[in-house]
Parts: C-alpha cells; structure tokens; sequence
C-alpha cells in the first residue's frame, strides 16, 4: 500500500531516523567492535635513579681512596700508594713505606699560578699537566687549594661513568647495557686508577673517554665533520696535550677516523693544535715572569725511536720477541674476564663502527709501545682504551642474561650481570686481602706482576705492633717524621677569608689579571670546544661557564696553601756517584717467625729500594747490596732459606748498600722515616775520604716475602 510521501519527506525521515540517539549509539558500538584497542602509553623511566646510584659506587670509591681518609685505612686498599699527601707511622705494614706524595706537584702549580711566585721548592712550571691545575682552581670557590684536586676528581669519576655509559648506549641503543657498562667502570677503574691522588692521570682518562665516545657518536650517527666539529675536536686536541703524552693516542685515532672520511684538513688542525698550544702556554708564562720547564715530550719520543733502532739492530729476533710479550701485557690491563670478552667482542660485534672500536682499543697500546723505552709506568691511554672493553663486556653479558631469561625465566637475566660485577668488584678491591695484582697491572701491566698473581705477605718489621700509619694533621704530625715546620696541620675544607684582596680598594687586580692571563690558553681551548662540540649551548650553559670561571678567578685567587705542610719523600736523600750509602735493620719477632713459615714453604724474599738516578737516561743508577747478594737492579729476591741463614749470623740483623755507578752522576732515595738512636735502625753516609756521617732519616728498604 502506497503511503503517498513525496521523495523530499521520505529522505528527511531517512537522515531524521540516522540521527537519532538509538541508530547514533549503535554504529558507536560498531566502530569500537572493529578498531584495534589502543595500547597504554609506557611511562619512559627516568634515568635519575641509575644516575645517583652510579654517582654513589663513585663516592664511596673516592671516599675510600681519597686524601681525606686515614693512613690505616689508605694502607689497606689497592692504589693506596698514590694517595695524596700521605706520611706514614714508624713502624707500619712495609709497603707503607712506599707512598709518594703525588699532590705535591699540582698543590705547588695552583701556587704559583696563584701568587705569581715561584718560592715552594722545586722545578717550574710545565704546559703538560697545568691543565688539571688551572681546572682545579675552580674548585678553589668552595675549598682550599688542598681539597680542590681532590673535587676535582671526583666530578671526573662521575664524567668518566657518564660518558661509559653514553658510548654504550650510543652503539647499542640499550639502557640496561648503559647502566650495567658503568657500574664496571665503578666497581673497577675508579679502585685502581688513582680517583684518591692530586694528579692530573684520571684527567687523562677522562679524556680517552671523551674522545672516544665522540668519534663513536660521529661515526655511529654518520654524521659529517663540519668546520664547528673540526675546531672544536682540534682545541679539545689542544686541550688534551696539556693534560699528558695520552693525547698522543688519542691523534692517532683521529687521523685513523679522519682517513676514513677522506677528510685530511680536520686532523692537520688538531696536529697544529697539539703542537702550538703548549708553546703558546710557555710563552704566555715566560712573558709574565713565571719560571718555566721546557717541553721535553718531543726530545722524548727522539730518544724512544732511537733507542727501538739501536736495539733492533743489535739483536732483531730478540727484540721483536720483546715488543711482543710487552704487547699482550699492555692488552692485559684490567680484569682478565673483562679482557678476554672484549677483544673477542671486539673482533665478532655486528655494528657498523667496530673498526673504530678496534682502533681505539689499539692504537694507545702502540703509542705506548714506541714510548717504552723511556717510561717506567704505562699510560693513562692505555688505560683509557678499557672503555672499549667495558661497552662490549656489557652487551655480551647482557644479551647472555636475555638469552638465559627467555630459557629459564626472569630471574636468570641477573646471572652473568651479577658474576661480572662481583668478578669486577673482587678485581678492583682485591687489596683488602693482601692481593695486589689489580692495581700493579694497572701501574705496569700483568705480566710484569706475575709474582703478585697470588696474595703477597707483608709483615712488620720492627717496632711496636700497635704503631699504626697516620697523615699530616692526623694525631702524630708530620714534623715528628719529616722534619717539618712545628705543628703544621692541613688547612681547612673551606677558607673563611676568600675575597681578602678585594676588600681595601681591589688591592687585589693585579693578581687577578696575572692569573686570568697565566690560564687563557686552557681557558679559550676549553671554551672554543664546549661552543662547537655541545650539542646544548644556550643562554643558561653560558652563564654557568662564565661563572664557574669567574668565580675562581674571584674566589680563588688567594692560595691558602701551605708549603711546609707537605712533605716531600721522594729524593729526600742524595747519594753522589762518589759516594755510598750503608744501613742495618734489626728484623722484629714477628718477621723472623714469618721467614721460618717461609722457608718451610719454600718462597723467596724480595728486597727493594726506591731511587732515582740524577741522569735519567741511566738503566742501572746504582749497585744494590743486601748482605752477601747484590745487583744493578733496584729489586730481587733470595731464596728464604738462605736469607734466614744469612739473618742469624748477623744476630737478626739485615745489612744493606746502595753505590751509585759513574754514568748516573748520584742518586737520590725515597724516604720518610726518621733513623731512631735505639739502634733498630741505622744509616750512614760514607764520602769518599773515607768520611762517614750518621742520617737523620732512613732509606725507604722494603724486605718482602713473595711465592715463587
């Protein structure tokens, strides 16, 4: 039946009926039936936690191995040795009596940078190293001059774990590598390489770091190598060669990247840089009156290369078998796990910038290598290349974790994590049970220390058991064994009077232009490179570089240093090459009953001397002397047997010597102890007439018991 509407009113209906809130409701319930149900947005972790827990494996790791810890508890851990400003009891554990006084030098740069003068003990100033000096002093806001390089290394921890952590995420992309990269650096480097000393080497490290991890991000990224990038890498350059000789390896691997790219211009600026702007330091010095030590770098590697030519010459096949054992122990600088791991991840990783990562890893060693002949101690760039190690140990160990995870369950990611941390934390304060192997290898490599690959013993060797070591302003001063002036104790943490030259008519500019003036090459490296290479250079981080800088311009221009507060233990007594040194030690009890448990063991005793021969170029400064033994060495050992028959002829007593050769032109030796009248020990110096006359302080003589 027809319902009579017109065309016009059905369609009306229609959209009336479409319109409605019944038909509206039902196609909602279709269209929410056929699309795909959104997924919840994940909440991006903040990476604050992770940073303050990093942050705080560094601090403790500082905290213990400081300048601001007790002797005792220094004595005890592994890099102890370099830690700033010690001076240990009169009768402590033996290698107590090895520790230099590495802050002195830095602590007398902010001196003279400060005052102008040049009246602490000592050589002038040299361009390689002023660097850690000139940023130290802006610590120098907040702290005294002695606590400033100690801040400063402190901050350098967090940057070098930082920077770990951003190579790793760089490559991999993966914050769990990140984090966990950085905790082996924590656990690890930070124990063993010097975070406690007043010197510029964790600088130097710190620079390894940074540099590879911004080649890393260049090349990872492919991102070109503009004009900004190629200043800013050449005055970070510069910047480098005034830390230390490391820069040297860290311009190799830029002419490796820089041939790469097919970009030759960018690492001729850097060479100019490296070159010219220790040059342009000594200058700036020279102009406004500071004594200054020549450069002496390029007169080294001279001698390096020569000294390699004429021993190839002399014997091809023996040298090369050298250079080849002093090779794997350069590749054998940290936990042996973490070495093994790396170089095999080194070679088999899937990624794009792997040849940069062998690069880095290789090219310090060779640089350290050319160097060999004319150094004792291995590099901070040698240890610097352990980044490499570090990023490709944690992406192995965490996919191994993942591996297991989907095998096993959630809880076995943690396994190979958990193993190589405590594998790292093991190696790093492997000191607290007497072994020394980490931080030795670190000095001079693990095959050079194959006799320390097992706890070594160290006994008293005289004197009251309850002497424990102490440090200058700790409860015995340092006067009583040094011969200081009285009662000289450390300045405090904060200076009350810090803008004294300012305060009656700025009496004080002068002073404060000279030292502007004394740190402008650091200071414009440092700000050219900052501009060109941070990637967030606004308004705000240019306030707070002016700041920073002009705050220790202001504030830190009065030194509140003490020279005669620090003593200095390192050529405390000088021999000539006329003349000869004799001693005698009376061995305690408890020595003497460690030498029995020792020859029944079958171990030996190793006998050491710290000197320095006048003539650096000397091999063997002098003939060393224990009882009937002797050697050009300033180290060897006896058996125990031996050496105990040798003590009871002598009625308990050790007799030693040290004659310097002709070619050394006289020696000097460590010592910090003073020689007692009771008759424990003894020490003369005998002239060549024929003369003797009685010292005041003792040779630093180490007598040791070690397994074969």
């Amino acid at each position: 039946m027809a319902t009579r509407l017109t065309p016009a009113k059905r369609k009306a209906q229609a959209l009336a009926l479409l319109e409605s809130p019944q038909i509206s409701a039902l196609f909602e319930k279709v269209r929410l039936a056929s699309d795909p149900t959104p997924e919840p947005s994940l909440r991006k972790k903040s990476p604050l936690p992770a940073a303050i827990g990093i942050g705080i494996l560094c601090t403790l790791a500082w905290w213990c191995f400081g300048g601001l810890r007790s002797g005792a508890l220094r004595a005890t851990l592994p890099g102890g040795s370099q830690a700033a400003n010690s001076a240990i009891g009169d009768a402590c554990l033996y290698r107590g009596d090895f520790y230099p006084n590495s802050g002195i030098e830095t602590l007398r740069q902010l001196h003279i940078l400060k005052t102008g003068v040049n009246d602490v003990a000592g050589p002038g100033l040299a361009s390689r190293g002023i660097a850690f000096a000139v940023l130290a002093n802006w610590f120098t806001v907040a702290f005294d001059s002695y606590y400033a390089p100690l801040a400063l290394n402190l901050v350098l921890c967090w940057m070098c774990a930082w920077l770990v952590a951003r190579t790793t995420g760089v490559l991999f992309g993966d914050r769990a590598k990140s984090l966990f990269a950085a905790t082996c650096f924590s656990l690890s480097i930070v124990a063993t390489s010097s975070v406690g000393e007043s010197g510029p080497r964790l600088l130097g490290l710190c620079f390894c770091y940074l540099w590879t991890m911004l080649l890393v991000s260049k090349d990872a990224e492919d991102a070109p190598l503009g004009w900004r990038g190629a200043i800013g890498l050449a005055a970070l350059m510069g910047l480098w060669s005034l830390v230390d000789i490391s820069s040297l390896a860290g311009l190799v691997v830029y002419a490796a990247f820089a041939v790469k790219r097919r970009k030759l211009g960018p690492v001729l600026l850097a060479t100019v840089c490296w070159v010219l702007l220790p040059i342009v330091q000594e200058l700036v010095w020279r102009r406004l009156g500071f004594a200054v030590e020549p450069n002496v770098e390029f007169a080294r590697i001279s001698a390096a290369l020569q000294q390699h030519g004429s021993r190839l010459a002399e014997d091809p096949l023996g040298y090369l078998g050298l250079l080849a054992i002093e090779w794997a122990n350069l590749i054998v600088d940290e936990n042996p796990l973490i070495v093994v791991v790396g170089l095999l991840g080194v070679g088999l990783v899937a990624h794009k910038s792997r040849w940069l990562l062998r690069v880095c890893l290789l090219a310090p060693i060779l640089v350290q290598l050319v160097l060999l002949p004319t150094t004792q101690s291995r590099g901070a760039a040698v240890v610097g290349n352990t980044i490499v190690l570090f990023v490709l140990a944690s992406h192995y160990g965490v996919e191994a974790g993942r591996r297991l995870q989907a095998r096993f369950g959630a809880e076995a990611f943690a396994v190979p994590l958990v193993g190589f941390a405590v594998i790292q934390a093991a190696w790093g304060y492997a000191g607290l049970c007497g072994w020394d192997l980490p931080a030795k290898s670190l000095a001079t490599g693990a095959l050079r220390e194959v006799n320390t690959a097992l706890p070594t013993k160290f006994v008293r060797f005289s004197g009251s058991a309850r002497e424990t070591p102490t440090v200058l302003g700790g409860p015995v001063r340092g006067p009583r064994f040094s011969r200081l002036v009285k009662d000289q104790s450390r300045p405090p943490i904060i200076a009350v009077h810090r803008v004294a030259p300012y305060r009656e008519n700025w009496s004080g500019l002068s002073a404060l232009r000279r030292l502007l003036s004394a740190q402008a090459p650091v200071l414009i490296a440092l700000l050219i490179a900052a501009a060109c290479l941070m990637r967030v250079w606004n308004g705000g981080t240019a306030v707070l570089f002016a700041s920073c800088m002009a705050g220790a311009l202001l504030c830190g221009s009065s030194t509140g240093f003490v020279p005669q507060s620090f003593a200095q233990f390192d050529g405390h007594i000088a021999i000539k090459d006329d003349e000869k040194l004799v001693g005698a030690v009376r061995l305690s009890p408890e020595f003497l009953a460690q030498l029995e448990d020792a020859k029944s063991r079958g171990e030996q005793i190793e006998f050491f001397v710290r000197l320095q021969a006048v003539n650096r170029a000397a091999e063997h400064p002098a003939e060393f002397q224990v009882a009937e033994w002797s050697s050009a060495e300033p180290r060897f050992a006896v058996l125990a047997q031996a050496f105990l028959d040798s003590v009871r002829a002598r009625n308990g007593r050790v007799e030693f010597s040290i004659t310097p050769v002709s070619s050394s032109k006289g020696v000097r030796l460590h010592s910090w102890q003073a020689t007692k009248a009771n008759g424990e020990r003894s020490a003369q110096l005998v002239h060549a007439d024929g003369s003797q006359a009685a010292l005041d302080t003792f040779p630093s003589f180490e007598i040791r018991v070690v397994r074969p």
